[in-house]
């Protein structure tokens, strides 16, 4: 093995055991929702808050606090010592491929959430149209 590739692989074992920043951590859970096409008004709802601007602020650079990092924890599949300490990665590891179940997961979530909208508003179209046929106002 030539001494460059060993030098790469040293850099990215000392990339991998050092912790991340709180503004590291932050911007990758948010890369996370945006890559997920994740709202922080979902978010925001999934974790029990009333606005997405507590999301936003977290995310920011904020510490996560033992609770905080345990909602998003049990909402996302994320890694708790992640949120907590930098260290490791965001997504939960497990030999079963969860991290990639729940990726999939997630996406499909989304879909039927999309879906679940777009009846929704056939729904109301049809129900005003209903209510227009019986007071006669439509030709």
């Amino acid at each position: 093995m030539p001494i460059f590739a060993m030098d790469k692989n040293i850099d990215t074992m000392n990339e991998e055991s050092t912790p991340k920043t709180t503004q590291e951590v932050g911007r990758e859970v948010a890369a996370y929702f945006r890559e997920n096409n994740i709202s922080y008004l979902e978010v925001a709802e999934r974790l029990g808050y009333e606005s997405r601007q507590v999301v936003a602020n977290q995310l920011a650079g904020k510490t996560f606090g033992k609770q905080v990092a345990e909602k998003y924890a049990k909402a996302f599949g994320f890694n708790e010592l992640f949120l907590l300490t930098g260290k490791g990665s965001l997504m939960e590891e497990s030999k079963d491929g969860e991290k990639g179940l729940i990726k999939e997961l997630m996406g499909m979530i989304k879909s039927l959430q999309e879906t679940v909208k777009s009846q929704q508003e056939t729904v109301k179209s049809q129900q005003e149209l209903i209510y227009e046929l019986r007071l006669g106002k439509t030709a």
